[in-house]
């Protein structure tokens, strides 16, 4: 045995510990899968979980104030705004992501309405029933459009129908109107005061009214020096709000920040930034005489439906909430002056909850159930220390990783698909001397996501934009070049070792490099919070497939490596599955069908052979299926073990509990959201450049595809269980796409370099025996 095959044997073991590690973890985790990396304690959860006997609150007041963003909360300008710093103080906070189908603070009252996904038009408006338009009386325009009026409702939405029609037909898993139904129908009276006119889409029911309210001008006083010559009447306001009546949700909207960032380009800049901070004053001013008028059952909170321009151009888009005087997350010791910071179910984030979690947490206040088409979850509250800083912090950081994305990742995939395609014209050509021309750049793209990975931990540390981007370059670049000095065989089980054990390694430790990569998470985007996202879901399966097989060249019939695969493949399949790590269903039922493939193609001499595409098939929907078991029991565990259910949980009940229309709206939006993104992701070119790499490298020359499999068997079965896994992960993952182009690259890339290799060589033979055989 020569020193090179040694130290492969030795990589290889390396390799699989990881697997082997995790799998030990497996009956340690299974008795308490609750006590997960979520950013509280076990006892602080405890302290905040939901008690049977829950006091029901007199009111909910919910302040919104539109244009308000983390940039206000800053020091120089709390410091005019002494209530609402009290109040933080003695509240819990946290930073709420408001990202609707369309930008617009009408899409963010009508999703948190829904609970859901949810879009309205900017045309739309809430009106008094006594009001009327160039189109008639309000209770004419209902009546003409959606039948009699029953009732004494005061807001009406005179155009529900139209609304509710648009949002059906984008697939919305939500009701519009859900929330204001359970309440009305539950005896909870419902209130909208606002100057503006959306903020009812918040409470309307499921016939678009509300109950009690006023809105527009109504609520202004003329006032020649302020945005658009009017002002919030506070006054009338406070008066309105004293005399609701109990139990009963309020939503008092305050306009005054809204109107001042819509005429901002008209201001000299000097002005605007006093007559913001007199703008924040009067806010501020109003919620300290509110908070003094809280009975002790009551409950207060403060959020913004929509960031005003500067925040959105820094992308601090993330929106204030702040709830005062509340049970929920009840905690028996606060931070360092009684801090909290809110925590959510739904994002499993510290600090970060969703806007889709409000209404089920309004409704628990009240002991109502909360409606199946609700994709939210009741929030908590979590002792921290120095809760502002935080969350200042954690906006910071998403931006940045907000801002680099575009400028890094996408120029990044265009690159790749240049890449894939020249060499792809240079096999063609059949040029000698491509190898040493492509190799390097050919490599890059491998080593990109441990990279990207690494950059992580750098935007945690403090890195800038700029220092990250040269550190991608030279990293990148360096790592590349070293690996081209080695044969392909080794660079291939070197680079994969090396992504498998740092993504164990992250995954172990909360995922923070995931959440700050440009190729991991999207709190602002709302794409993901927790687990493992689709990008590094198919480098994870992509990598260890391709390494095992690779190693399998020198390995071969090992009982270690047969033992040692299967544990590698079953502990990241576990990880992905577990509610409490990976989160990922698509993912698992990916790597279901790709390593059970992978595995009996290696290992089991009969499917070693050439098999027809039906048993194939068959095959992968065994291993779907099994993987579809195993997520049903993981989460049945976690259920058993916690009081909150997971998202993957809460859909297989819905299919046991046989709705099938939610299960259906489920398998719409996945579908249509891979359409959209063939159409607009470069993700999708990405793909296509590796099927056509793959599909052109099997069928020019003829008789390649079985020398390869004479020459490199072991490899060519882990390309092909990765192909099949990049249909499996397109299917049933809501951005298949992006899965399949990650997991793909360890399909293509590998085919070329062995295609260019060979053409450095005189001779077949010469070829396959320089990257095929230990020299």
């Amino acid at each position: 045995m020569g020193p090179r095959t040694r130290l492969v044997r030795l990589l290889f073991i390396v390799f699989m510990l990881p697997g082997m590690f995790f799998t030990l973890l497996i009956t340690m985790t299974s008795q308490d899968v609750s006590v997960r990396a979520s950013a509280a304690t076990p006892s602080e959860l405890t302290d905040s979980q939901v008690t049977k006997a829950r006091v029901i609150h007199s009111k909910v007041t919910l302040v919104s104030i539109p244009g308000l963003s983390f940039l206000e909360l800053q020091p120089h300008y709390l410091e005019n705004m002494p209530h609402l710093q009290a109040l933080i103080a003695d509240g819990a906070i946290g930073a709420m992501n408001i990202r609707a189908p369309e930008r617009g603070l009408e899409d963010t009252y009508l999703s948190i309405s829904s609970s859901a996904p949810a879009s309205t038009f900017s045309t739309q408006q809430a009106w008094r029933q006594d009001e009327r338009t160039e189109a008639g009386t309000i209770q004419e325009q209902y009546a003409r459009y959606q039948g009699d009026l029953a009732g004494s409702h005061e807001l009406i939405i005179p155009d529900y129908t139209s609304m509710k029609q648009a949002n059906s037909h984008m697939g919305s898993r939500g009701e519009i109107g859900s929330f204001g139904k359970a309440l009305q129908d539950n005896k909870i009276q419902t209130y909208v005061y606002g100057d503006l006119r959306q903020a009812p889409f918040m409470l309307m029911d499921d016939r678009g009214l509300v109950e009690h309210g006023l809105v527009g001008k109504r609520l202004t006083i003329a006032d020649p020096y302020k945005a658009s010559g009017v002002t919030t009447n506070y006054e009338k306001l406070l008066t309105l709000w004293q005399a609701s009546r109990s139990p009963g949700v309020i939503v008092l909207e305050l306009g005054n920040l809204l109107r001042l960032y819509e005429e901002q380009q008209r201001y000299d800049p000097d002005i605007f930034e006093r007559s913001k901070v007199e703008v924040l004053r009067e806010i501020d001013n109003f919620i300290g005489i509110l908070s003094r008028g809280l009975q002790p059952t009551d409950q207060l909170w403060i959020f913004s439906p929509w960031v005003n321009p500067e925040a959105w151009t820094s992308k601090w888009m993330f929106s204030p909430l702040l709830m005062l005087n509340s049970d929920v997350g009840k905690v028996s010791n606060k931070g360092v002056n009684g801090e909290q910071l809110l925590y959510s179910p739904s994002t499993h984030r510290q600090g970060i909850v969703a806007m889709y979690d409000l209404a089920p947490t309004i409704l628990r206040q009240f002991n109502l159930e909360q409606p199946v088409e609700m994709v939210g979850m009741p929030l908590q509250a979590v002792s921290a220390e120095n809760a502002m800083p935080q969350l200042m912090l954690m906006n910071k950081e998403a931006a940045q990783v907000y801002k680099l994305r575009p400028q890094l990742l996408y120029p990044f995939v265009i690159y790749q698909i240049i890449v894939l395609l020249i060499s792809l014209l240079l096999v063609l050509l059949q040029w000698s001397n491509s190898y040493r021309i492509m190799a390097l750049p050919l490599y890059s793209l491998l080593i990109s996501p441990f990279t990207m990975l690494l950059m992580g931990w750098l935007v945690r540390l403090g890195w800038s934009s700029q220092e990250l981007v040269v550190f991608f370059i030279l990293f990148l670049f360096t790592s590349a070049w070293i690996a081209t000095r080695f044969h392909v065989y080794g660079s291939l089980i070197v680079i994969c070792a090396l992504t498998v054990i740092l993504l164990f390694i992250d995954g172990f430790t909360g995922n923070l490099a995931m959440r700050s990569s440009v190729l991991g998470y999207d709190p602002m985007f709302g794409a993901r919070y927790y687990g493992v996202g689709n990008e590094y879901m198919g480098v994870w399966i992509g990598a260890a497939i391709l390494g095992v097989a690779g190693s399998m060249y020198y390995w071969r019939e090992s009982k270690l490596a047969v033992v040692g695969s299967g544990l590698l493949f079953l502990g990241i399949l576990y990880y992905m599955a577990s509610p409490v790590w990976g989160t990922n269903a698509g993912g698992a039922l990916t790597a279901g069908a790709a390593f059970g493939i992978a595995w009996l193609r290696l290992f089991s001499k009969r499917m070693r052979l050439q098999i027809q595409w039906g048993k194939l098939l068959m095959w992968i929907m065994i291993f779907v299926g099994m993987a579809l078991v195993g997520l049903w029991l993981l989460n049945a565990g976690f259920r058993a073990s916690s009081e909150t259910d997971s998202h993957i949980g809460r859909a297989m009940d819905a299919l046991f509990a046989g709705n099938f229309d939610l299960i259906r709206g489920v398998i719409w939006r996945k579908l249509a959201m891979n359409i959209h993104l063939i159409g607009v992701s470069v993700w999708s070119k990405a793909l296509l450049a590796s099927l056509l790499v793959m599909a052109v490298l099997l069928l020019k020359p003829a008789g390649l595809f079985r020398r390869w499999q004479e020459a490199h068997g072991s490899l060519m079965h882990g390309l092909s269980a990765n192909a099949s896994g990049a249909i499996v992960a397109l299917i049933v993952n809501d951005s298949g796409i992006v899965a399949a182009a990650t997991m793909m690259v360890f399909v293509a890339i590998p085919m070329l370099l062995i295609r260019l290799q060979e053409l450095r060589t005189t001779t077949e033979t010469e070829s396959v025996y320089s990257i095929g055989h230990t020299p």
